[in-house]
């Protein structure tokens, strides 16, 4: 009988602990939705919302989404509906904004910023981005004040902007920068160049190399060309400002960018062959 007693005693306490898990247990979160693929529509209860394009500049520093919002029913009590650029971010953070004048692709083409619509009225066109200069964009998100929200995945956002150190790798040449440095005579970056066969249009067994092709912003800002303020310069091995190199052989050195009033945040290569790179600054 004691032993029985003692039985029901730890039945009764496994019961209430069991008791006591289910009622502390954290009901489940919901999932998140599934991203959709650009082009894709969402359909909410008073809205269609579409991704149809996007597009990353080549010198990487802007992304635009071409989107779609059309009004299909308005809540009670309105005769209207506000739809504007608010509920859109990349990255999950990255609002649109106006981009800085002459830099901006898809000037004139913008989606309206804000504008009142009724049952059948479409917000469409481009949202623009800043997007610093070696982030991938991987997701567009959609959350507006009705609740509504959704995302669409974007593989196409890779940043062309490279790394210091990393070395482009053309028919004819391969290229480097490795370091940028920026004082009180300008901004210069270390670059190399090094002919891997000879281009058409070489003579004597060489090709010239030369600062022609180095261009430092290019491509959002002002574009500045390498530069020597008095015609000399006061730094150690200044990359050749002209010079024939043959098959094997490299040029290397500091292209300079004196006299520059500005914030440097990248170094492009563009040659006359139509090869192309660009290289984050430090």
């Amino acid at each position: 009988m004691h032993n029985r007693r003692r039985i029901v005693r730890l039945a009764a306490v496994a019961l209430t602990t069991a008791l006591a898990s289910l009622t502390l247990a954290s009901p489940p979160a919901s999932a998140a939705p599934t991203p959709l693929e650009v082009g894709q529509t969402k359909t909410f209860a008073h809205l269609k919302v579409t991704v149809n394009k996007v597009n990353r500049t080549s010198d990487s520093y802007f992304f635009g989404a071409k989107v779609k919002v059309c009004v299909t029913s308005l809540p009670a009590g309105q005769s209207s509906m506000r739809l504007s650029w608010d509920p859109w971010t990349i990255n999950g953070g990255i609002q649109p904004g106006d981009l800085e004048e002459g830099t901006d692709p898809w000037a004139g083409s913008h989606a309206p910023r804000e504008k009142n619509y009724g049952v059948g009225g479409c917000m469409q066109g481009w949202l623009p981005f800043g997007v610093s200069g070696t982030k991938k964009v991987t997701k567009i998100n959609y959350a507006n004040s009705l609740g509504n929200t959704t995302a669409w995945n974007v593989t196409t956002g890779t940043s062309s902007q490279r790394t210091l150190g990393s070395t482009a790798t053309f028919t004819y040449f391969t290229v480097q920068v490795t370091d940028t440095r920026t004082d009180a005579r300008g901004f210069r970056a270390w670059a190399k160049v090094c002919v891997r066969k000879l281009p058409p249009g070489s003579t004597g067994g060489k090709t010239r190399i030369s600062w022609d092709p180095w261009v430092a912003n290019e491509g959002v800002h002002f574009a500045y060309a390498p530069y020597v303020f008095d015609g000399s310069h006061t730094w150690a091995n200044v990359f050749p400002k002209s010079k024939k190199y043959a098959k094997g052989q490299c040029a290397k050195g500091w292209v300079p960018f004196e006299e520059v009033d500005a914030d440097i945040d990248r170094v492009a290569y563009r040659n006359s062959l139509g090869n192309t790179a660009f290289w984050t600054a430090s």
